[in-house]
């Protein structure tokens, strides 16, 4: 439904005036993007000076949660996530050389270029590589910031979230990010169509996250006994992974996605372990990703109200 405010401009401007006000407009815009990009290269030049993080999942998070908040009017919210993201990509490439590897499985290999593509903006370089594992050494090499693998798969052999860890904490990979990154609610229910971004950095809060542990346990332990447990020390569990392989029956290698910010300092993972009484185990946090909303499919909004 056309709003009042349009037509009135409609009935009250001709055709030619409407333009004029877009060119200005269009102008404006380009001198704010020349402006932004000078201030991102700005602030990049500080956070190494400070040897600061450069990259910011949880800010950027953040400020896409404020923007959809405050956001009026008919331009679809998830249009106004998609054009921030491509100002945060090409200001992150401003800022450092940034380079991406994506693994997309041949299934639904468009789908996940595309998430990769929408989140990290078109000028970011993106590599397609074999497989996960691949990406992953990459990334622990140098090679790429950021690895897009594709969502963890219940009972895999060799999963890839299985290598992230290492002994040098410094060369453990953690999770910063889930795709797609701003997900309308008509796209639920493909859990096909999902991704996460790994990267050598740490993951900091951006106020309301989901967080990965890595469960690996000295003996055989069931998934309801791992959620219960879980639960018992405030960590609720949204999903479970399980690898367990003939050549390692004595042991159970578990990822849970749990509903809160979890670090590798927190108190509660060491309780778990007490609690699953796996003294020889170990429980680690490996990232996980800031939680958007999930946005109104405009498109299916006139016909759903239609039918109400």
């Amino acid at each position: 439904m056309t709003s009042p405010i349009i037509l009135v401009t409609i009935m009250t401007n001709s055709v030619e005036t409407i333009r004029q006000e877009i060119e200005s407009i269009d102008r404006q815009i380009h001198d704010l993007l020349i402006r932004r990009g000078e201030l991102g290269v700005l602030v990049g030049a500080a956070k190494r000076k400070d040897s600061a993080q450069i990259i910011r999942p949880d800010r950027e998070a953040a400020k896409i949660r404020s923007l959809i908040e405050r956001h009026t009017g008919i331009f679809p919210k998830a249009s106004i996530v998609r054009i921030w993201r491509e100002i945060i990509g090409a200001v992150s490439l401003l800022q450092t050389d940034m380079k991406v590897a994506v693994a997309a499985p041949a299934q639904n290999s468009l789908e996940c270029w595309d998430m990769a593509r929408d989140y990290f903006g078109s000028v970011i370089p993106m590599q397609g590589v074999a497989n996960p594992l691949v990406a992953i050494s990459m990334v622990r090499e140098g090679e790429a910031n950021f690895a897009v693998l594709p969502w963890p798969e219940d009972g895999a052999e060799n999963p890839w979230w299985s290598y992230l860890a290492s002994d040098d904490r410094d060369q453990t990979l953690r999770v910063m990010v889930r795709l797609p990154y701003g997900e309308v609610e008509a796209g639920q229910g493909h859990p096909e169509h999902r991704a996460l971004v790994i990267a050598k950095l740490d993951f900091l809060s951006s106020d309301k996250d989901h967080s990965f542990l890595l469960v690996d346990l000295d003996q055989t332990v069931s998934r309801a006994r791992v959620v219960d447990k879980m639960k018992s020390v405030g960590l609720t569990a949204i999903s479970i992974y399980s690898r367990r392989t003939a050549a390692v029956q004595d042991r159970s290698l578990h990822l849970v996605e749990v509903d809160s910010f979890v670090t590798s300092d927190d108190a509660r993972l060491a309780q778990l372990l007490e609690k699953l009484e796996s003294p020889d185990g170990k429980c680690l946090a490996l990232g996980g990703y800031p939680v958007l909303p999930v946005l109104k499919d405009e498109k299916a909004a006139p016909s759903a109200k239609k039918s109400a």
